[in-house]
């Protein structure tokens, strides 16, 4: 569905005085989290600066002003995050925070040189009330069962997967919110804290500091984790990490970016990880994209998973590809978008647009 810039934000892109339009641009930032925008762009288009959201997936031009403007905006956004307002022939990258009547809302900045000046994309992040519950994320009553008994195992490894924008950030902290108890000692880290959940012990990457992420990883399990969440697997070295946890008394949770539940196992093998390894220490993997609901705002999960049961490793070690029968409730992703499109949950145009 369009998004419509409010009258009054819109009247103030109209002003010539800059000061008005910064504070248009204000204005629209704190709009963008109350209409739950995930992404912004600032994009000089030579005779011209666009603003443009994504709105459910999809991007949308809110605002077009003239090409003088698109310095004073992009030097707003680098004072938000402190990046170096002169520094405009290499990217930058830098955190925000807004501050809203519901919550702090943390954002990351990216620029980037363009053949016509500068281009600026705010990522913003979640507020803690919008983590949903798991019965919330679209998932199917055997997929949902399944993943509920799962994730109560004393330990291995739990991959949640898709690609960009997917949702697996919600996923993951809608697992972590079910299992989040006074007897569980729960351990993030995260590059960066999308979004904060009381209980949760979360530490975020400072790599600036000199605190990189392997090396932080090995010292929070000495930290006495019972559950460790680690926001991607990255590298060689993160996923032996990871497995060598999973071996020995950690649940783990982790995401990758791949486009099927049975490419994350191919993934952690090119990673370095021994297949017999990959069998034995994964439990779940859940592979997943987001489809606008039908004539409504907002988005809805379709899943497929797989359980690695011994039928399952016996046919992936002779190196065949799993089934439909072998995904639990028999849902690939395919088959799982069609079922949302006959209950009226979304389209086909919305399906093929993210499969």
């Amino acid at each position: 569905m369009r998004l419509a810039l409010p009258e009054a934000i819109s009247l103030l892109f109209t002003q010539s005085a800059e000061h008005l339009i910064l504070k248009g641009l204000d204005q629209l930032l704190h709009w963008a989290v109350v209409e739950h925008i995930s992404d912004l762009h600032i994009e000089p288009l030579g005779q011209r600066v666009r603003i443009r959201v994504r709105v459910d997936g999809t991007l949308q031009e809110i605002v077009s002003l003239p090409s003088r403007y698109a310095s004073t905006l992009l030097s707003k956004m680098k004072m938000l995050a402190h990046l170096d307002i002169a520094e405009k022939r290499l990217p930058q990258d830098g955190r925000f925070e807004l501050h809203q009547a519901e919550g702090v809302v943390n954002g990351r900045i990216s620029t980037c040189p363009t053949l016509y000046g500068e281009k600026a994309v705010l990522r913003l992040l979640a507020l803690p009330e919008t983590v949903l519950d798991l019965i919330e994320l679209g998932m199917s009553a055997k997929q949902l069962e399944a993943v509920e008994k799962l994730i109560q195992s004393p330990h291995g490894l739990v991959i949640v997967t898709g690609p960009t924008g997917s949702g697996k950030t919600m996923t993951l902290y809608a697992l972590l919110a079910r299992l989040n108890t006074p007897e569980q000692n729960l351990i993030s880290i995260e590059d960066p804290i999308e979004m904060v959940l009381p209980g949760l012990n979360q530490v975020q990457i400072q790599e600036k500091a000199g605190i990189e992420f392997k090396t932080l990883l090995r010292h929070l399990l000495r930290q006495d984790p019972d559950i460790l969440m680690i926001g991607e697997i990255r590298d060689s070295e993160t996923a032996e990490i990871a497995i060598k946890a999973a071996q020995t008394g950690h649940l783990v949770l982790s995401t990758l970016h791949t486009q099927s539940a049975a490419q994350a196992l191919s993934r952690l093998q090119q990673l370095g990880i021994p297949p017999y390894l990959v069998m034995e220490t994964t439990r779940l993997v859940i592979a997943q994209r987001l489809v606008c609901r039908q004539g409504a705002r907002g988005r809805i999960g379709i899943f497929e998973m797989l359980q690695l049961d011994a039928a399952l490793e016996a046919k992936l070690q002779q190196g065949q590809s799993p089934e439909r029968s072998d995904y639990i409730d028999g849902l690939d992703l395919h088959q799982a978008g069609r079922l949302k499109i006959a209950a009226g949950l979304t389209s086909l145009e919305a399906l093929q647009r993210v499969i």
